[in-house]
């Protein structure tokens, strides 16, 4: 008896472990589709009785007419319930019906074009559609029209002007909230305009995406006369997440080696849908051929790679999380920091973290930072703070390689004295007036963002960053000029001086950057003559001159730069005597402005 008990427990072992590795490979090949019923557990959930299959969005005069009247058309043939505010009066103010609309939807299109954030209206709406997203789990598709991403999370280039104007005569309090809202959306795996080569097509492609978030992810509706049957689907779909939860996820994690966990936990904390390239830049120097970790990753399908971003499931980000949390009960003991209000409690503390923490990243409302927070933080490298805060820090880690604070609250960044190891520096609305005092070494800074800090006047430290592939400093008005070695950079590929509207002159070295693709002047009101180096830039694919109303001419030995060109904007350079001939041997132009 006791032989059969045994032989018994064993094969049961054993179909148990086979059950589970099936389990865990038929997992692994379509965790990556997010149209699945098993999604991350939101703090709530969505009614059952939606009022709409989709919300959506938009800006009336950019797609109602065009984008928008195919995707109504091409939802109706699919059987997708769509919500058109044609009669609801639009006012200052989104009302309850609108939010009760919007809370009633199982998925929200979020329709972010040109003039998307010129209405408050809009920007309401998103802020509410946001909540429902964190607050019920809805589902948010953003689809980029005719603007880029990255200005839609910074509100930066002409969404940004657009959205500056909308913030005039506003709080702070609710400019914040659109800016969080719009950063957030953002940040959404969507679609983007710019990569469409048929509209149509990829109209379609959208309304079949929604089609399998709708009828793949909800219980069939045939079934509704069934009573009780929905109180069944939510059981067996709890027993499902928490088996996933608590062995299949697990199951995952545990197969990695050391450092491969260790990687998933970077990711799931702090670089999770972060461009592909700028991940292994920033991770080079912790992990060894970084590339390959994240290829062992995606084998394993706790990633993806998609429009060459990192990706990571939801549950699977807060597994990485809770994992983090669970490595000691005090935050300041811990690899990262990505909890709100742990967070706030630890900067407003004096040196109350440690060497254990290398990432903080922080999104709320606001944060007060005492001046001592990050003495201790002697190995932190990547620190992301998206809001406004109170004081500003006296010391931050010499190992530092990503530094993300928008509204940065000091003139100058006196707090890292040795910057040598920085990869990527954003300044979002910064109060910055100049970067560092004096000469730094920052022989791997390749990514300056700068956007909109008014009071800068001078980024003469950048003469040493000779790695540097994008410089943004779109909005610094008070900017006057660039280090006359910023042709040094010869791996600068992207200058963006929009709105710099004091900027006199580029200096003649950036003839030297020969793989610049993009260089946007426009509204440099300032601007009275391009340098004759230009002409060596034969890489250069845009130019925007746009408003750059003091310029008379341009160098005559332009035809070089302008050979392989695919857009050029000369409209509104009100000074601009004529335009060179050789401007028909721009065989490439498709995108031509005068």
């Amino acid at each position: 008896m006791d032989l059969y008990l045994l032989l018994v427990t064993v094969s049961a072992t054993i179909f148990t472990l086979l059950g589970r590795r099936i389990f865990s490979f038929v997992y692994g090949k379509f965790r990556v589709q997010e149209n699945r019923i098993i999604a991350s557990s939101p703090k709530s959930t969505l009614p059952r009785n939606c009022t709409h299959d989709v919300f959506p969005s938009f800006h009336g005069a950019d797609v109602r007419k065009s984008f928008l009247s195919h995707l109504v058309k091409e939802f109706g043939s699919k059987g997708i319930n769509l919500f058109i505010d044609n009669e609801i009066t639009r006012g200052e103010f989104i009302g309850p019906e609108l939010k009760k609309t919007i809370q009633g939807s199982r998925i929200a299109i979020v329709l972010l074009s040109k003039r998307y954030a010129s209405s408050s209206w809009c920007l309401d709406e998103l802020v509410e559609i946001m909540k429902c997203k964190e607050e019920l789990g809805q589902t948010v598709v953003p689809v980029f029209y005719e603007v880029d991403p990255s200005d839609v999370k910074k509100q930066a280039g002409e969404f940004g002007k657009v959205f500056k104007k909308t913030c005039k005569g506003k709080t702070n309090e609710v400019t914040r909230k659109w800016s969080k809202a719009l950063a957030k959306v953002a940040t959404l795996a969507g679609y983007h305009s710019m990569n469409w080569d048929n509209e149509a097509k990829m109209i379609e492609d959208v309304a079949t995406d929604v089609a399998k978030k709708l009828f793949n992810s909800t219980p069939s509706r045939d079934f509704d006369e069934f009573t009780g049957m929905e109180a069944h689907m939510e059981k067996i779909s709890l027993v499902l997440r928490t088996d996933l939860d608590e062995s299949i996820l697990m199951f995952g994690y545990n197969a990695l080696s050391h450092e491969n966990k260790d990687l998933f936990l970077h990711i799931a904390c702090f670089f999770n849908l972060e461009r592909t390239k700028k991940v292994v830049e920033h991770l080079s120097k912790r992990f060894s051929d970084v590339r390959q970790r994240l290829n062992v990753l995606a084998d394993k399908s706790l990633i993806s790679f998609e429009r060459g971003c990192v990706s990571m499931h939801d549950l699977l980000v807060q597994l990485g999380r809770d994992i983090v949390r669970k490595q000691s009960s005090e935050p300041g003991q811990r690899q990262f920091l990505v909890g709100e209000r742990e967070t706030c409690e630890l900067l407003a503390d004096d040196a109350a973290g440690s060497r254990s923490v290398i990432g903080i990243i922080f999104d709320g409302e606001e944060i007060n930072v005492s001046e001592r927070a990050f003495e201790g933080m002697s190995n932190l490298q990547f620190l992301r703070i998206e809001t406004e805060c109170d004081g500003g820090p006296s010391y931050l880690s010499r190992k530092l390689r990503l530094l993300d604070w928008s509204y940065f609250p000091m003139t100058c960044l006196h707090c890292i004295p040795n910057p040598e190891l920085l990869v990527e520096l954003i300044m979002y609305r910064s109060k910055l007036e100049k970067l560092w005092e004096g000469t730094k070494l920052l022989s791997y800074l390749k990514w300056v963002d700068l956007n909109y800090s008014e009071n800068l006047k001078d980024v003469s430290s950048l003469s040493t960053a000779t790695s540097l592939e994008k410089l943004n400093l779109p909005g610094c008005s008070s900017l006057v000029e660039l280090p006359s070695s910023i042709g040094n950079a010869i791996h600068l590929k992207e200058l963006i001086l929009a709105g710099c509207s004091s900027l006199v002159e580029l200096p003649s070295s950036i003839g030297n950057a020969i793989h610049l693709k993009k260089l946007d002047l426009s509204e440099c009101s300032s601007l009275v003559e391009l340098p004759s180096s230009i002409e060596n830039i034969t890489n250069l694919q845009f130019l925007c001159l746009r408003s750059c109303s003091r310029l008379v001419e341009l160098p005559s030995g332009i035809d070089n730069a302008i050979r392989n060109l695919q857009g050029l904007d000369l409209s509104g350079c009100s000074g601009l005597v004529g335009v060179p001939s050789s401007i028909g041997n721009a065989t490439n132009l498709t995108n031509f402005g005068f």
